[in-house]
């Protein structure tokens, strides 16, 4: 290989290109080789985020992040996009979402609940046992990410919010 080849080569072929050059030479020998010096070997091959591992004798592509670890992985593969591999590996969780949305399945805690500010209270409340069984039955299959405390209170703001006559505008 020689300097305007160096120069022209695709980066990923011209990092594969030198690596077989390096095996059984130095890093000196190689840049001689191309007709370049070490240190611009050295320099071009980090322009392109290869970083040279004495031990290996090898240049490896510096990957900054596990995101850009998944990029190149896909970039590798495919061109596709980040959020078009989300997409394709969600699909069906997405589809899910949207149905459950559609048809008023999902719930959405009222910010009251989980206020910052809010002070907490411990209160022991006499309830119908089979009625507070489907509760807990019906909460642990539709919204077992949500903690029943926070279900009962929706569910208390719910009913306030339904019934109240102080909340509804008189007419």
């Amino acid at each position: 290989m020689n300097k305007e080849v160096f120069f022209s080569m695709e980066k990923d072929k011209r990092a594969e290109a030198v690596n077989k050059l390096l095996i059984g030479r130095n890093q000196s020998e190689v840049a001689e080789l191309i007709g370049v010096s070490q240190s611009i070997l050295s320099k071009e091959m980090m322009k392109e985020d290869f970083t040279y591992i004495a031990r290996e004798n090898k240049y490896f592509k510096f990957v900054r992040s596990p995101k850009d670890a998944i990029w190149l992985k896909n970039q590798n593969n495919s061109t596709e996009s980040l959020e078009m591999a989300f997409l394709r590996d969600n699909l069906e969780k997405l589809k899910q979402l949207v149905t459950d949305f559609e048809e008023g399945i999902v719930l959405s805690l009222d910010k009251e609940i989980y206020s910052p500010g809010a002070i907490f209270v411990n209160k022991n409340i006499r309830i119908n046992q089979a009625v507070y069984e489907k509760f807990i039955v019906h909460c642990s299959k539709q919204f077992p990410h949500l903690k029943i405390q926070d279900l009962i209170a929706q569910s208390l703001l719910e009913f306030v919010g339904k019934y109240s006559t102080d909340l509804k505008p008189h007419s």
